[in-house]
């Protein structure tokens, strides 16, 4: 008798499914270790492989442990880059946790939270140290709004990161070893009106997606959404007509419900030249770069890190209907994991 607990058939990750139709392709092993949600595989070429995944897993084999613990870490990616003179914008940092304060400095706690925000000035950006596709992502205009911020994202991270607002378009360039994949625009997430239901309602329905799909929930308190609602006239018991619009919420990313504005696998040299360069100094061989950009003019000085994705994830691209430009990035990645792997291999065995 099947178990209950189990489903018939789990669904399948599209990424990893990319991932195993290049394997079929050319000739590589591909096996599901987690059977139960097919989150876990492994790819192997003859008695060579690697581990794969999605969520919090690492995808991508290629890139060193070391270089992507770093870049998990928000302030740790600064730090790194600021050490190689490249520009990154201004932040604060905090600790929300009592956990581990032996090991930390003064200054950081949460009791100095009035004087790090006093540092940048309101309104601030605020977003976990390790959080990833946008979790719990906030623009907040006073101390009040932080600090009910902060308690938020003290439930679930050790430690909060603090910026003056950024503003321009919002990019998402994807590399392998400094060659440029594909690369697009961002915009914020839209409610979209139907002349039925509230925008409290269609709040609802956005959140059990989020919930579905383990990203944070849009909190209708938000400071970011009440002064969207201010600014156009309506409340959360609003009904807006169809083809009304109202932006919901700080965070861009794809996952939380950013549209893609545009695709292009061709940028400015000068945008090239500086994501090669933050790529380098990080050590991160397949990822993804987030910014904005203030002014074409202005060449990388106008340039604006969000932050670095050691393991970005295809959803974007696959938005784009580019399952093909996903297909050959998977097939970059094992002909050059399989390439080195062989050539260490040898090495190994001639010593």
């Amino acid at each position: 008798m099947a178990s209950p607990f189990a489903p018939s058939s789990p669904p399948t990750p599209k990424s990893l499914e990319l991932l195993k139709s290049v394997c079929d392709q050319q000739g590589y092993g591909f096996e599901w270790l987690d059977t139960y949600s097919r989150q876990l595989v492994r790819v192997s070429n003859g008695n060579v492989f690697f581990l794969s995944g999605v969520g919090r897993l690492q995808c991508f084999p290629l890139n060193d442990a070391a270089a992507t613990a770093v870049v998990r870490d928000k302030v740790f990616t600064y730090q790194t880059l600021q050490a190689t003179n490249i520009k990154v914008p201004a932040f604060e940092y905090v600790f929300l946790r009592p956990e581990y304060r032996a090991a930390r400095g003064e200054g950081r706690e949460r009791s100095d939270l009035p004087t790090l925000a006093s540092r940048l000035g309101f309104p601030l950006f605020v977003k976990p140290l390790d959080g990833s596709r946008g979790a719990l992502t906030e623009i907040v205009s006073n101390l009040e709004e932080l600090e009910v911020h902060i308690d938020h994202i003290a439930e679930r991270f050790h430690g909060a990161l603090m910026q003056p607002v950024l503003e321009g378009r919002e990019w998402r360039v994807f590399m392998i070893d400094g060659a440029l994949m594909f690369a697009y625009q961002r915009a914020r997430p839209a409610l979209k009106g139907d002349g039925v239901h509230s925008i409290s309602e269609l709040l609802m329905a956005i959140n059990q997606h989020h919930t579905d799909h383990g990203v944070s929930l849009i909190d209708a308190r938000s400071g970011f959404l009440q002064g969207n609602l201010k600014s156009t006239g309506l409340s959360l018991d609003s009904v807006m007509q169809e083809g009304e619009e109202l932006i919901y919420s700080a965070r861009a990313n794809i996952s939380a419900g950013g549209q893609i504005t545009g695709y292009t696998e061709e940028i400015p040299n000068e945008m090239l030249h500086w994501a090669r360069k933050v790529m380098r100094a990080l050590r991160i061989r397949v990822g993804a770069i987030d910014f904005f950009e203030r002014g074409a003019s202005q060449g990388s000085n106008g340039l604006d890190l969000i932050e670095v994705n050691s393991n970005p994830s295809l959803t974007g691209l696959l938005t784009t209907g580019r399952e093909d430009k996903a297909r050959e990035i998977w097939a970059r990645v094992c002909e050059r994991f399989f390439a080195e792997a062989k050539d260490k291999t040898a090495f190994d065995d001639a010593s």
